[in-house]
Parts: structure tokens; C-alpha cells; sequence
């Protein structure tokens, strides 16, 4: 499987801004024209003609439809200056988030102002509400705190200018709508907030999927109050028992393959160096394999790997990791396990190997297996490639060796093997 490219994620939140903010100006612009068509329609050709706004105290009737046309059309100017740049850059800031909620936010409150009697001021937390709700759906709890803030202040600015005019305004009841208004916030803002967070645990799921990584589970037991997104959870939880089968499993062997051993390998050594304990590594290797395909056909070499596979799982302790890197080749995990532990499972092996008739080749011949060891305490969770070459190097000396046997590395074994090398002995031995 090819390896997913991940952006950082600033950037991708970045790109998911500039997405949001592309289709929400066109909504924006939709969604002014109703209201003002609709303000056209019922409010300024209505019976009477009186508005009644704080506007309306010291500014006449064309002038405070004036002063409304420009406010939308500055609006729309704006909204069409912030889609062109998105469009172009392709990313969008929090920032530029937030200055476009708070023009909003303006805007309705200006268009309160101007065209809303005092005892309609309930109105603009209406409307504003709405831009709330799709700051938190689409930014998150915190840009919607944070808009949430700005409407109540907005709302009080609104409060004092109609004070400072010669207009009845009942502070109690305004100030009660207000605190009624923030008390539906802090309800949405809890409950999504809630969902927010379960979601997020989700993507994160997800994403350690795109690497292969399949070793978390969606905790459902946590979800308190089951809805949607439990439900998604025990279908995550379902899909990632199939995909971790089908990414990480040889269909041979029905051990790990080379990617989900590579990937087991490194989370136990850095398990084994945060704990300070040690881990060993086999690498197992068919004697003479190709004899087996030369002699029986391919498809008995083949029934030969698998039955092998399941030998080596049913042999190996619980907790230990097996693996098929390829071919005929092996590799066990031993978590928490020195060399003492790890001559002994690969005793158990070495037992096994030569007490099975294998039905591949109708028992008309033993098959057995070189296995090279390395076992050390953890200091990094980077030395798995030291303990991977440690236990190909003890594996070429069980095969020099004679085959059918455990060696465990040592210290200057490199060195042996590279005299051998140069010597020319090693040609004879089957890789």
C-alpha cells in the first residue's frame, strides 16, 4: 500500500477554512438579497410609514434607506473581496474566519439599527443566531465562543444608543432577553461541543487507519448518551477488525505481513523503551526451499507456508507477534523477553518443525528451519533496524552453521561474516 501524504495540520484546517468560507459567500450573498427583498416587501411598501427605528428618530425616510442599501452594498463588496482571495490563495486564516462572522454580526445589528423598532430588538439575536450556529458547525466551539461575545456586545451597543434617545427602552426585559439568548448558547455550545470532541476522536481514528495503524478502537463505552456518532463508532469499530485483516494479514501465512509486522515491530520497541524492558527478535528461515518448489510444484511449497504459518502461531506465546516478511521468510516478536526466553520459544520451534509431517509434501520429506536471534533492552524506540540486522546476521550464521539450528548474536559476528564473505564461503549457502 502506497503511504498516505498527510499536510500538516494547520494546514489542512487552513485549506478547510478557505473551503468553508468559498461556499458560505455565495450563501452570504443569497441569503442578504431574501432579506432585503423581503424587508422591500413586507416592512418598507407595508401599511404605514413610520419606521420606528433609532434611525428613524434622527434621520428621515430616504435617508435611512440610504444608509441600508450602502451598508448591504459595503457587505457585498467585501464578501465578493474575501471569496476572490480565498479562491486565489486556496487557504483562509482563523482570522479571516472570524472577521468575516463578525461582519455578519454587523451587519445585522447596523440592519437592526436602522430598520427595527426598539420593542423587535429581539430580532437581531434571532438572526444571529443562526451565524452562531454555523460558526460552531463549521469552526468550532471556540470560534463560536467567540461570536457568541461579540453578538451580546453588540446587543448592549444596540441597548445604550436606543437609551441615548428619547425612546422607551425597559432595561430589565431587554437585559432578560439577552441572558435567555446566552443561556441557549452556552446549552449549544455544551452539546456540540460534546459532539465536537467525540468527532475529533473519530478523525484521529481514521487517520491512524490511513497509516495502518489499526490498534485503536472507537471507545463507545464513553458515550454516555448513544446517538449518530456512537453509531458510526461501531461501524468504525467493525470496518477496522476487516481492514486490519485485509491490510496487515499475509492471505498465505495468515500471519502478519511485512508492512503489519514492520509496524508491530516499531510500537513494541517503543512500548519496551518507555517501560525499560527488553524485547528480542527471531528471524526464521525454510531450509532449502527451493528444493521443495523444485521437487513438489509451487503448490506445494505454497501449502507448506501455510501450514508453517499456523505452527509458528500456535507455537508462539501470547502477547508474541509472527510475521511473514516475504517468501519463505519468518519473524517473531517476543515483547518483554531476553535471550534466555528467546532460545526457549525458538526451541519450542526448532521441536515443533521436526515432530510435524507436513502435508504439502505428503510427509515425504522433513522440513526444517534456521533461525537467527537478537535480544537486547530497549534505550530508543529507533533501534529496530539494529535489532532486525542483528537477527538476519545470526540467521546466516545458523544457515553457515548447517542449517536446522539456533544461533543468537553476538558481538563481532559482523566481522566473522564479512571474513566468510570474502573467503568465498558464503556462496554456497541458499540465501
Amino acid at each position: 500500500m502506497t503511504p498516505v501524504t498527510r499536510l500538516p495540520l494547520r494546514t489542512r484546517q487552513f485549506s478547510a477554512n478557505a473551503a468553508t468560507l468559498l461556499w458560505q459567500s455565495r450563501a452570504r450573498a443569497l441569503v442578504v438579497a431574501g432579506i432585503v427583498g423581503g424587508w422591500v416587501l413586507f416592512r418598507w411598501r407595508g401599511p404605514g410609514t413610520a419606521l420606528g427605528s433609532i434611525a428613524s428618530v434622527t434621520f428621515d425616510r430616504a435617508t435611512v434607506l440610504w444608509l441600508a442599501l450602502s451598508s448591504v452594498l459595503v457587505y457585498l463588496l467585501v464578501t465578493a473581496g474575501i471569496y476572490l482571495w480565498v479562491r486565489r490563495r486556496g487557504v483562509a486564516t482563523t482570522r479571516l474566519v472570524l472577521a468575516a462572522l463578525g461582519m455578519d454580526v454587523v451587519l445585522i445589528f447596523l440592519a437592526t439599527l436602522l430598520t427595527t423598532p426598539q420593542n423587535h430588538f429581539d430580532r437581531a439575536l434571532i438572526v444571529s443566531f443562526f451565524v452562531l450556529y454555523f460558526a460552531q458547525l463549521y469552526q468550532g466551539v471556540a470560534t463560536a465562543a467567540v461570536t457568541a461575545a461579540g453578538i451580546a456586545l453588540m446587543y448592549v451597543v444596540l441597548l445604550i444608543a436606543a437609551a441615548s434617545l428619547p425612546m422607551p427602552l425597559d432595561w430589565t426585559q431587554e437585559l432578560w432577553t439577552l441572558w435567555l439568548f446566552l443561556a441557549g448558547v452556552l446549552g449549544l455550545l455544551l452539546l456540540h461541543g460534546h459532539a465536537a470532541a467525540r468527532l475529533e476522536r473519530l478523525v484521529r481514528l481514521f487517520e491512524r487507519v490511513e497509516d495502518g495503524d489499526f490498534a485503536e478502537e472507537y471507545d463507545v463505552a464513553r458515550d454516555q448518551r448513544p446517538d449518530n456518532l456512537t453509531i458510526v463508532g461501531r461501524a468504525y469499530n467493525a470496518m477496522r477488525a476487516q481492514l486490519a485483516t485485509i491490510v496487515l494479514t499475509d492471505p498465505l501465512s495468515g500471519c502478519m505481513n511485512r508492512r503489519g509486522f514492520e509496524e508491530a515491530l516499531t510500537r513494541e520497541a517503543a512500548r519496551a523503551a518507555r517501560a525499560g524492558s527488553p524485547i528480542a527478535l527471531l528471524s526464521l528461515d525454510v531450509d532449502f526451499f527451493k528444493r521443495i518448489n523444485d521437487s513438489f510444484g509451487h503448490l506445494a511449497g505454497d501449502a507448506v507456508i501455510r501450514e508453517l504459518g499456523a505452527m509458528l502461531r500456535e507455537t508462539a506465546r501470547a502477547g508474541d507477534i509472527v510475521g511473514r516478511l516475504g517468501g519463505e521468510e519468518f519473524a517473531i516478536v517476543a515483547p518483554e523477553t531476553g535471550v534466555d526466553g528467546a532460545s526457549e520459544l525458538a526451541g519450542r520451534v526448532l521441536e515443533a518443525m521436526r515432530s510435524r509431517q507436513f502435508a504439502g509434501v505428503d510427509g515425504r520429506q522433513q522440513i526444517t528451519v534456521s533461525i537467527g536471534i537478537a535480544a537486547d533492552d530497549v534505550a530508543s524506540d529507533g533501534m529496530t533496524e539494529s535489532l532486525r540486522a542483528r537477527a538476519d546476521e545470526a540467521l546466516y550464521a545458523a544457515k553457515r552453521a548447517g542449517r536446522n539450528r539456533v544461533v543468537v548474536w553476538e558481538h563481532g559476528m559482523r566481522l566473522l561474516t564479512q571474513d566468510a564473505e570474502r573467503d568465498g564461503a558464503g556462496a554456497a549457502v541458499e540465501p
